[in-house]
């Protein structure tokens, strides 16, 4: 009687079954910062968890744009590939950013918490951007994303991250006056 073997190169070896079917762990889904009084999103203004927006970007970077609209809070550190317009420059000027982004399929917004400032600023754009646009924001913001431990630069500052925090509410609470 015959018995079928594999046949192997002296220097393969068999990998056990386990190392064959290895299965990348999804990331861990954390709880996003619960930030008082946080401004809603209108109708068409899309909201997306870290996780899900890193691999929504690495999908269309070609196709969106992601705006920081912090200021002097940025100091927190930076997330490579965005696009850095404060929150009142980009109020200021909506025409002209609505002109200029025109041609970016998705428009993304955040700031350290994106509890106030860019649901304000996408609420805004929204009303006056093409329709077929797609405008979103960063749920939990900055520090949401930092949460996830996705990638980030730190920033050369003598600014505390307390401090940047703190600044971060007073401008967010001031700006969810505009609503």
């Amino acid at each position: 009687k015959v018995v079928p073997t594999k046949v192997m190169a002296p220097e393969q070896k068999e990998l056990p079954k386990q190392a064959v079917s290895m299965q990348m762990k999804a990331p861990e889904r954390k709880e996003l910062p619960v930030i008082e009084a946080q401004v809603p999103k209108d109708a068409g203004v899309e909201g997306m968890h870290p996780i899900d927006f890193k691999a929504f970007w690495e999908q269309n970077q070609q196709n969106m744009i992601v705006v920081d609209l912090r200021g002097e809070d940025r100091a927190s550190g930076v997330i490579a590939g965005t696009v850095h317009v404060p929150a009142m420059d980009l109020l200021k000027q909506i025409g002209t950013y609505v002109e200029k982004f025109r041609d970016q399929p998705i428009v993304a917004f955040f700031c350290q918490y994106s509890a106030h400032r860019a649901p304000t600023v996408a609420n805004f754009f929204r009303k006056s951007c093409p329709s077929k646009q797609r405008v979103m924001v960063l749920e939990g913001g900055f520090r949401g994303w930092e949460a996830h431990d996705l990638p980030i630069q730190q920033m050369q500052t003598t600014v505390s991250q307390a401090a940047c925090d703190e600044l971060a509410l007073k401008i967010g609470q001031n700006m969810s006056k505009f609503t």
